[in-house]
């Protein structure tokens, strides 16, 4: 959208996510070790995993979070884990939002460079869409033959 500002954006996505990141880790620091020892929590995380998860954030703390928050997939547990951990919040927080505002800038940037090259990336999907339907097609005449061909060996 032309009339979108990509640095307000930025902004405001960095803003809620740190907001919410913030809010998960106040949560989980206040009611993450009961759960934890709950039976529903044991089966979450053993005991075991808990030592470990603590271990490790003893010894990397605000590195180790922060490049946790850049990482697809372990970004979501991370305010969590350091909440539960007791992390000082004056160590995790802004480690949070750093590497909040890192991702996101990657992922807004990303998102208004394809933007500004709308029609390249379409043909490029199209292309690709093209090439994915070929194989698809190729691959299931190719399932198609064989299973045939076991059943006619079969009988």
């Amino acid at each position: 959208n032309p009339h979108l500002n990509v640095w307000i954006v930025w902004a405001v996505t960095v803003c809620g996510n740190a907001a919410s990141a913030t809010v998960v880790y106040f949560v989980a620091r206040r009611v993450g070790k009961g759960f934890l020892a709950s039976r529903v929590g044991r089966r979450l995380m053993s005991p075991e995993l808990v030592a470990k998860v603590q271990v490790e954030f003893e010894q990397h703390h605000t590195w180790g979070i922060f490049v946790s928050r850049c990482l697809p997939i372990y970004r979501a547990v991370v305010p969590a884990l350091s909440g539960i951990m007791h992390i000082p919040a004056r160590r995790a927080i802004p480690a949070i939002a750093a590497a909040s505002a890192m991702f996101y800038g990657l992922v807004v940037w990303l998102a208004y460079t394809l933007g500004q090259n709308w029609e390249a990336v379409k043909g490029m999907v199209e292309r690709l869409g093209l090439g994915l339907l070929t194989a698809s097609a190729l691959v299931t005449i190719g399932i198609i033959w064989l299973v045939i061909k076991r059943r006619r060996a079969r009988g």
